[in-house]
C-alpha cells in the first residue's frame, strides 16, 4: 500500500485583498482513508471563506512534498466538507496530500 504524509498546516489559498476581506480562506485536510494499492480517499473540512466566496476547493497529491504536483481534484465552491478520490498511486511509495480552497474577492 502507498504511504501518506498529511499536510495539516498552512493555507493554499488565493485571495485578492479588498476592504471587506478580513482573512485568507482556510481548510483542514481530512485523514487519508480507504487506501488500496493504487487509490485512496481524503478531503477537506472546517472550510472558511475569509470574507469572500469560495470558488473552488479540492485536494492535491504529490510524491515529493509538492515540488511537483501529481494530481488534484476539484469539488466546486462553498464551505461544505467533501471527500475526493486519489488515483494513480503506486504501492509502497510515499505520497503527500493536502486540501486547498480558493476564494473570490469580496
Amino acid at each position: 500500500m502507498p504511504n501518506y504524509r498529511q499536510q495539516t498546516s498552512g493555507n493554499l489559498g488565493v485571495v485578492t485583498a479588498c476592504a471587506s476581506c478580513v482573512a485568507l480562506p482556510t481548510i483542514v485536510t481530512t485523514s487519508v482513508t480507504n487506501v488500496t494499492g493504487t487509490t485512496a480517499i481524503s478531503g477537506g473540512e472546517s472550510i472558511t471563506d475569509g470574507g469572500g466566496t469560495v470558488s473552488q476547493k479540492g485536494i492535491q497529491w504529490s510524491a515529493d512534498n509538492f515540488a511537483t504536483q501529481m494530481g488534484a481534484t476539484a469539488q466546486g465552491g462553498g464551505t461544505a466538507s467533501f471527500a475526493s478520490s486519489i488515483t494513480g498511486l503506486t504501492a509502497g511509495d510515499t505520497y503527500y496530500v493536502r486540501a486547498f480552497v480558493n476564494s473570490v474577492p469580496c
